[in-house]
């Protein structure tokens, strides 16, 4: 998946909820207590599995 690819998803996905969304992958949250909450909480909505 290349940087457009990802910025057009991430446009559907806000169109689909009608708000803005983040697009993150778990190795990019460093703030340990960010990173609890949010994968505490999240939500996998659509997901491709790496090779």
């Amino acid at each position: 998946m290349n940087w457009n690819d990802r910025l057009e998803m991430q446009k559907e996905i806000e169109t689909l909820f009608g708000r803005e969304v983040d697009l993150v992958s778990k190795k990019y949250l460093k703030n340990p207590y960010r990173r609890h909450e949010i994968l505490s909480t999240h939500q996998v909505v659509y997901a491709i599995e790496q090779p």
